[in-house]
């Protein structure tokens, strides 16, 4: 077994400095010099000073000074009381003890321990070791046998060991005088020793926190060791450094066989110590220094390193006897020191002359001792658990191990004796636990005619119920006017325009439109969608894009190249500008999916493409020098200039979902466009690389630096601030070059690959959307501040955008980012998910891995079976065809032709396969000749790519291939038909109608294209869609083009024909049932519509038009379009909804389609359905008025759930009344706006300002409306809309009508609206709804004041002292109220801070009960401008009547109890939501109150049964819960009475008093949220009795323990009917078990309701209370027989409580409201 040290293995600054601590050891001699070389590391310069001192006079000690232990410690501790946490505890519950005795058992180290600080627990330590020395040293039990030698060496040690307790005791928080009088006291101890007397120091060192951590108190952490000082001769000592924790890898190791266990040598012994060191002052200075003064630094490298070695001249690890003692390192940390003091008990039994059998038995002697303490102790305790059991025999074992191992030399008589004793002190403990457990309650014994007491009924705390105060109406503000709702008129935006000036005229109507939508968006819904869904229209299907300029009909065709003056060209720039802003800001605001993803990326390419053609154009007056420039046309050695766009967009655009063919036609037309630019511009010229690097380019330089030179500006000031606008001459002069920066950098953005690059969804404002430009200068020498060289920085939307630019290269790896979604990797080499899912129609996608060929696919295990939708074989089938883009459409759509694979079309996974297969173009073709692969595989993919996507490639070169598997899918989808709606069947049929609508939607284009590509060329303006040049889009063969028409016309008969009137007689049985289904009315309204989506002008009747408007009307009224980000209130989630969450993105599913779960249309889908319709179906009405008016009365009659959309139905039927006509309303800016001609216009009455007449005009002028822009019906001023959202969903909400989606939403008109308070009115249901939107200003206050809790009565002060340190009360300054508190009842309040940004204040309330013993926290809370009281800490929930979160608390050393709350989070206040209801008038208005604030005064058990709405007399009734309703049981509610006390609190702050009795009464039917109660009065009134109230009787108390064993009191009430008299039931509403009174011989026996014949039993038979030994929490039942049973509650979880300060707990605690365990039962 070798010897090895640490430090010859480790090269770190520590060896190094240990070296260098060698060399120094000669330079220093004496102790002033150490000192000195010291005193810089002091902390302050109190503390140098202080050290000079006693340099200079530590050898002047005064005579006065010399009695250690009676003069200077004693002044040092004259005020320092002893600690009886440590030094009156039983020994076995001694910290010390855990360490000393228990260490063999611990797990591993306990680095969360928690005791004293070190110097603290040292001292406990040592005060039990010198305990025992006492009594063996002395006549004690134990101290007869032992030798005298071994007497004067026990002596020797209890002397020392009492010294250095009293030192231990100065030592904890000296001053700077208590510190030269301990240096003082030091000295002259030392100097004092006899020659084998010892001299026992505690030291350590105490670090400071560091300045950066948020530590609570204590803010040090201290650690602690042992030094001995022996005096071996005059002039000779030994010094032992005694260290079992931090510091002990400074001491020798060995490592031991067989499991090279690591043990080490905690006792250091430096032997030749001279005098002069250890007898000055300065080095007890040095040595106690790091101890008394925290720094940050400190630690055991001054000791080990630097005082050891001085004193003996040698390194610390060369003082290592051959006999040195090693052990192990202790398992569980020796936190206590216990092990440490022994290990000091051991040192100095050695330095005192015992050898090592001495040592050892002595040793013993002193454990065995502390048994015997143990014993005596035990005799007297009154309880033991059962951790002090442990403790215990971990004792004896450890005694009787060391005991036989040191047994040579002891006599057969001693060890029996430690036998004896240690089994006597085993059996004596045993016994302890068993008597002190107590098994059974008292005796019930209660007398038939026995009364309860006056308050045994009564309830306080009803205080803040009363109503007869302040009225809080007064509190909302004055009324305000009816916003002002501007007519929006959508329909001023031409569908279609063939000349510039149309051009301009529509961009000018869009921009004043979204204006008017911005401004208006927190009064008028679904702002958002609309302008998103308008632009879009514009750039799409109204503006015709640009040709490219070696189109060669551009010069004939398009407008764009036409010439135009100066002005126009600004207008046009200006407006795109404008339009860019209010689409980012839509496009910001909308969640994104597919289809709008690709919408909003082409929509700003759009935008780039015609402000790049308007800004080519030189102005026909006068020329701009930014377009000359741009376009190359200036003067002069110049070029034309482009920006990068092509390869990006087209690499992007190829797995963009464009389910509108005129997007797959725009897509096509801007990469021809800039295709054919970069084919002609250089790449030097090549502008605005923001994808690639935020940095000012060479292209950019250039064409800055022209434009300086042409226009007169300092080109060499700053070409980075003139780009970026900071100097503002050059962008004030040519605004059109900061507007075509802006919409390119928008369209790069809306490109980037990660979400994260874009701004969050939130409801943003068009201001936001404005781009702020800054440029930093990087330039060096010559360079710097020319703007030559440096980068952007651009903020939008509150955040820098493109922070990280350059994912050009790296967006082409799909498949990384397709791992990114799955959260397996990044986009593009960017933190962050992907902008948008990745490609359903990309196999990679679908498989989870990278397939390149169709060969890889055979060599995938594992096909995705769609949720068991599609077998292995068949998966594989359709990866294959995906593989092949050129040919799948075809492919796909004749393998789910199919009857029996076409129900797999019910899966969104399938459903997405083939939308996306169907409707992304691919690979764009840009060679115009495509070349024929002269191998196979071809080295490219080259020849599959198409120019204008594969689904037009496929109808204009092989329709029939596409047509025939489309109709005969269309044919076996509706084949499902079960004549209603109904899963999975509905499911198959509407996507198969959604698919086959976007189909044709592409066919009509190509028929459109044919029909109008051979008209005069003359004639042919390019437009948009089918009537605009594309390459891809080309006129079929005759042949191909009769399949397409005849096709079409077949297809579009099915859909009008059958399939219309196939969905109308669904929705027609939805309607008609018993109770209709919102949500099945909504879909089957957005698909009749969606039937129509691609209908032209010409094409449109009657039915059509009232199908599109009464969809369109409907869904506004009863679908929650929440595709925009909401304005909701914010709340904090419970941890039940945290945990949901975090489980919802754990398992986190791709979703790869388009459809909304609500409509099973995409959202923004219907708004773009409703603006393609809306300006053709104004255009019919106008010109069919007659035909209007029916289509206008049918629409009313389907909203009010009376009409049909059957032709002849619309057309008048029997018992439809003639229509009234319905013409626009003639007001400005009012198209679209019909009212009927049996109404007049209210013209405004008096003299009335532009603003009252503007508020007259557009609320009051008319009654009944229906707004076709808008697609809303008004009647009588009010319009019937939809709950806000933010209602809807409030908690509060759901709790009275359940949890509402967004088809249960309800309609409500509005009441009032003030700046405080929105009132609103529930259609039908007679409830209102106020809804307070703004924080209550008033600071929250209770009347609970007074004087501190030093003035409250001494009960209180004992009551609260365990729980003073809890996170709940810690700090807390209380104030008691002495006129609301009693001998056995006291209330008090303290306040707290929150977290707002204000400094609000929360203020608490606590109320004391003193018997039995139970403290519990309200939150005063604001709600409705009351204020309530929550309760939200209990320090029992034994005697809590809230349900609370549950942890585990020591109230006495091994005495646990549950403690109810979680962490403190005071109440910040916020908006808040009120219900009123008015259901009869014997009722009268009702208001709801949420379950949270009845908590401090209901019993949980009552908050789960009923709901509780309150009356204007402040009463409450409770009516159950729907879902706790028992068919078996009668129904009943409960009313609470208030009893005021004192006046009415006329504040506003519900500080009045009242107390209340709790009533229960039996109904005759349940009551329904409609109907009013019927009481039952045959049956008896049943009150609630407290068994918290004062002055309750003897017999209810015990009555009150006994059922307390079964659950706490939040869920057990006792029931009087009798008025209070007795109790006569018992109910456990959680166990569903109840007990009533009978009376047997004068006596109450409580009898089982569920188990016939059994009652609570008194008897306490031995044998009976030995079986229910264990089972502390049961209730003994008995019948008359004397068969006795036993009633456990399963509801009760045991609990191992984790207690840091006792890791051998072996106490149970039982959680009665663990919602898991109580579920799962």
């Amino acid at each position: 077994m070798g010897f090895f040290n640490p430090f010859n293995r480790q090269k770190s600054k520590r060896s190094n400095a240990s070296a260098a601590s060698s060399a120094r050891v000669a330079n220093v001699t004496t102790a002033e010099g150490m000192a000195q070389m010291m005193v810089g590391q002091m902390v302050g310069q109190d503390a140098a000073a202080l050290a000079g001192g006693i340099i200079g006079t530590a050898l002047d000690v005064s005579p006065d000074m010399l009695q250690f232990g009676q003069g200077i410690f004693a002044s040092v501790l004259g005020d320092r009381p002893e600690d009886p946490e440590q030094f009156s505890l039983p020994l076995w519950q001694h910290p010390s003890f855990i360490d000393m005795f228990c260490d063999s058992g611990m797990a591993s180290r306990r680095d969360g321990f928690h005791v004293s600080p070190g110097m603290a627990s040292m001292g406990g330590s040592i005060y039990l070791v010198s305990r025992a020395l006492g009594q063996l040293a002395g006549s004690g039990p134990g101290g007869q046998d032992i030798s005298v030698a071994m007497r004067d060496q026990l002596q020797t040690a209890r002397k020392a060991f009492q010294e250095g307790l009293e030192l231990s005791k100065a030592l904890l928080k000296p001053t700077d005088r208590d510190f030269v009088a301990i240096l003082s006291g030091i000295v002259s101890s030392v100097r004092s020793l006899s020659p084998g007397e010892c001299l026992l120091v505690p030291t350590g060192w105490t670090r400071a926190a560091p300045k950066d951590k948020k530590a609570p108190p204590p803010t040090i952490m201290q650690s602690a060791l042992v030094g001995v000082l022996c005096k071996v001769a005059e002039e000779s000592y030994t010094f032992t450094v005694c260290n079992t924790g931090e510091g002990l890898d400074y001491h020798c190791m060995r490592s031991t066989p067989p499991h090279a266990r690591i043990e080490y040598n905690t006792s250091i012994q430096l032997d030749g110590v001279m005098a002069a060191r250890v007898e000055d002052s300065a080095f007890w200075w040095i040595f106690l220094k790091p101890l008394v003064f925290p720094a940050e630094a400190n630690g055991p490298l001054l000791l080990y390193e630097t005082v050891l070695p001085f004193l003996n001249q040698k390194p610390t690890r060369a003082n290592m006897p051959s006999n040195a003692d090693f052990e192990a390192a202790p398992r569980g940390g020796d936190h206590s020191h216990g092990l440490c003091a022994l290990a000091a008990l051991r040192s100095i039994l050695r330095s005192s002359g015992a050898n090592a059998a001495e040592v050892g038995s002595a040793y013993v002697l002193v454990l065995t001792q502390m048994a015997r303490i143990c014993q005596l102790e035990i005799q007297t305790a009154a309880y033991i658990s059962e951790s002090g059991i442990v403790r215990i025999e971990m004792m004896a074992a450890k005694i009787a191990l060391l005991t036989s191992s040191s047994a040579e030399g002891s006599s057969p008589s001693q060890l029996n004796s430690v036998r004896l004793l240690l089994e006597e002190l085993k059996s004596q403990a045993s016994e302890l636990h068993a008597k002190s457990m107590s098994i059974c309650p008292p005796i019930l014994e209660a007398d038939a005619g026995e009364t309860l007491g006056d308050q045994a009924s009564v309830f306080p705390g009803f205080g803040h119920l009363r109503r007869d105060g302040l009225d809080i109406n007064t509190l909302g503000g004055t009324v305000g006017d009816l916003p002002i709702i501007r007519p929006m008129e959508i329909t001023c935006v031409a569908d279609q325009v063939t000349s510039l000036r149309e051009a301009v005229v529509a961009l000018k109507n869009c921009e004043e439109v979204c204006t008017l939508m911005a401004n208006q968006a927190d009064s008028v819904k679904n702002t958002y969608c609309f302008r998103s869904a308008l632009i879009v229209h514009l750039f799409t299907r109204v503006l015709p894009l640009p040709l490219a300029y070696n189109h060669p009909k551009r010069e004939s065709s398009c407008f764009w190249s036409l010439p135009m003056t100066r002005e126009t060209q600004a207008d046009v720039l200006r407006s795109l500008r404008m339009l860019s802003r209010h689409f980012a800001t839509a496009a910001m605001s909308l969640t994104t999916t597919n289809s709008f993803d690709a919408a909003r990326t082409l929509t700003f390419g759009c935008m780039a493409t015609i402000a790049d053609a308007v800004l080519r154009v030189q102005a026909c007056d006068v020329p701009s020098a930014l377009s000359l420039h741009y376009s190359g046309a200036a003067q002069g050695p110049v070029l034309p200039f482009a920006f990068e766009l092509s390869s990006d967009f087209a690499r992007l655009s190829q797995t963009m979902l464009f389910v509108d063919p005129y997007y797959a036609v725009a897509r096509t037309q801007i990469l021809e466009y800039f295709t054919a630019l970069h084919n002609t511009v250089q790449e030097d010229h090549v502008l605005f690389k923001f994808d690639t690097e935020m940095k000012i380019g060479d292209a950019d330089k250039m064409l800055m630096t022209q434009l300086c030179v042409e226009t007169g500006f300092d080109f060499e000031k700053n070409l980075g601030t003139y780009f970026t606008g900071e100097e503002t001459e050059l962008m004030d002069s040519y605004p059109e070059l900061a507007t075509f920066r802006d919409i390119v950098f928008m369209f790069k953005v809306m490109m980037a690959p990660t979400s994260d690059s874009l701004p969050e969804v939130k409801r943003w404002k068009t201001s936001d959307a404005a781009l702020a430009w800054k440029f930093e200068d990087k330039g060096k020498g010559e360079d710097k501040g020319k703007g030559l060289v440096g980068t952007f920085k651009v903020e939008g939307f509150g955040r820098e955008l493109f922070k990280e630019a350059g994912w050009t290269d790296a967006v082409a790896d799909t498949f990384q980012g397709v791992l990114s979604f799955f959260g397996g990797g990044s986009a593009g080499g960017q933190s962050g998910k992907p902008r948008v899912p990745p490609s359903g129609a990309d196999p990679s996608v679908l498989l989870g891995e990278e397939v390149a060929t169709e060969d890889d696919i055979l060599h995938v295990k594992d096909m995705p079976n769609f949720g068991n939708r599609i077998s292995g074989e068949d998966a594989e089938v359709i990866m294959q065809y995906l593989q092949a883009p050129y040919l799948r459409v075809p492919l796909l759509l004749n393998y789910f032709a199919d009857e029996a694979r076409v129900h797999s079309l019910d899966s969104e996974g399938v459903q997405a396969v083939l939308t996306c297969a169907l409707f992304e173009p691919a690979t764009w073709q840009e060679i115009h000749d495509k070349t024929i692969p002269e191998v196979i595989p071809p080295p490219t993919r080259e020849h599959v790519s198409t120019p204008a996507g594969v689904l037009f490639n496929e109808l204009t070169q092989s329709p029939t291939s596409v047509l025939q598997p489309l109709e005969k899918l269309l044919e076996v989808a509706l084949a499902l038909n079960t004549g209603r709606f109904a899963e999975p069947q509905g499911v198959v049929i509407l996507f198969v109608i959604r698919l086959v609508v976007r189909v044709m939607g592409y066919i009509k284009l190509v028929l459109q294209h044919s029909e109008w590509s051979i008209q005069d060329e003359s004639e042919c303006v390019s437009g948009c869609g089918g009537k605009s040049w594309v390459r891809g889009l080309t006129t079929p063969r005759e042949e191909d083009l009769r399949c397409l028409q005849e096709s079409y016309a077949r297809i579009q008969e099915k859909l009008r024909g059958d399939v219309f009137s196939m969905l109308e007689f669904w929705r027609k049985k939805a309607n008609e049932s018993a109770a209709p289904v919102l949500a099945e009315l909504c879909i089957l309204h957005a698909h009749l519509g969606y039937l129509f989506k691609h209908t032209p002008l010409e094409e449109l009747d009657t039915q059509i038009v009232t199908t599109l408007l009464a969809g369109q009307i409907y869904l506004t009224h009863n679908y929650q379009f929440d595709f925009e980000a909401q304005m909701r209130r914010k709340k904090k989630d419970s941890k039940s909804e945290k945990k949901k969450k975090k489980k919802k993105e754990e398992n986190n599913r791709i979703q790869l389609g388009d459809v909304d779960e609500g409509l099973l249309i995409s959202q923004i889908e219907m708004f773009e359905l409703f603006q393609v319709s809306r300006g053709r179906v104004l255009h019919w009405m106008k010109s069919h008025p007659a035909e209007a008016d029916m289509a206008l009365e049918a629409t009313i009659r389907i909203l009010t759930a009376g009409g049909s959309l059957l032709a002849a139905d619309i057309e008048g039927g029997e018992g439809v009344p003639e229509p009234r006509h319905w013409p626009l309303l003639q007001l400005p800016k009012s198209d679209g706006r019909f009212v009927p001609d049996t109404e007049t216009l209210n013209e405004p009455s008096g003299e009335l300002g532009y603003y009252e007449w503007i508020r007259h005009m557009t609320t009051q002028a008319v009654e009944t409306e229906v707004n076709l822009q808008m697609g809303t019906y008004t009647i009588k001023n009010n319009h019937t809309e939809m709950l806000d959202a933010t209602i809807s969903a409030d908690p509060d909400f759901a709790a009275v009508f359940g949890p509402q989606t967004r088809f249960s939403r309800k309609q409500c008109a509005r009441v009032e609206v003030t700046a405080q308070r929105r009132w609103v009115r529930l259609v039908a249901d007679r409830h209102d709804v106020q809804y307070w939107v703004t924080k209550d200003s008033r600071p929250p206050a209770s009347p609970y004041t007074g004087s501190g809790i030093d003035s409250a009565p001494a009960w209180v002060a004992a009551l609260l002292k365990p729980y003073l340190d809890t996170p709940h009360l810690k700090g807390a300054k209380i104030h008691f109220s002495k006129e609301l508190s009693t001998s056995s009842y006291a209330c008090g309040s303290f306040s707290v801070s929150t977290s707002s940004a204000g400094g609000g204040v929360c203020v608490k309330e606590v109320v004391l009960v003193r018997e039995p013993a139970v403290v519990t926290i309200s939150d005063v809370v604001e709600h409705g401008r009351h204020f309530f009281r929550s309760l939200v800490w209990t320090s029992d929930v034994k005697y809590c009547i809230a349900d609370l979160e549950v942890a585990p608390m020591a109230v006495g050393l091994d005495t646990f109890q549950l403690v109810g709350g979680g962490a403190p989070e005071p109440e910040e206040g916020g908006p808040s939501l009120v219900l009123t209801r008015s259901l009869a008038v014997e009722l009268g208005t009702q208001t709801f109150i949420p379950r949270r604030l009845l908590t401090s005064i209901l019993p949980a058990a009552l908050l789960d049964q009923y709901i509780f709405w309150q009356s204007v007399d402040g009463s409450l009734s409770g009516y159950q819960r729907l879902e706790m309703i028992d068919a078996t049981k009668a129904p009943s509610m409960i009313r609470c009475e208030l009893k005021r006390q004192g006046e009415a609190d006329m504040t506003g702050l519900d500080l009045a008093q009242a107390q209340a009795r709790i009533l229960k009464y039996t109904l005759t039917a349940a009551v329904g949220i409609d109907s009013p109660p019927q009481v039952d009065e045959s049956k008896p009134v049943l009150t609630l009795m407290n068994p918290l109230a004062e002055n309750n009787s003897d017999s209810f108390k015990v009555l009150a323990s006994v059922f307390l064993r079964l659950d706490n009191l939040s869920h057990v009430l006792f029931w009087s009917s009798e008025g209070g008299s007795y109790v006569s039931s018992v109910e456990l509403p959680r166990l569903r078990v109840s007990f009533s009174a009978r009376d047997m011989g004068g006596k109450l026996r409580y009898f089982s309701d569920d188990h016939s014949g059994l009652y609570v039993s008194n008897s306490r038979d031995p044998m009976v209370l030995q079986l229910l030994s264990g089972a502390p929490h049961a209730v003994l039942l008995q019948n008359t027989y004397q068969d006795f049973s036993i009633m456990l509650a399963a509801t009760a979880k045991p609990r191992h409580p984790e207690v840091e300060t006792d890791p051998f707990t072996g106490a149970l605690i039982l959680d009665r409201s663990d919602p898991e365990w109580i579920e799962n039962i």
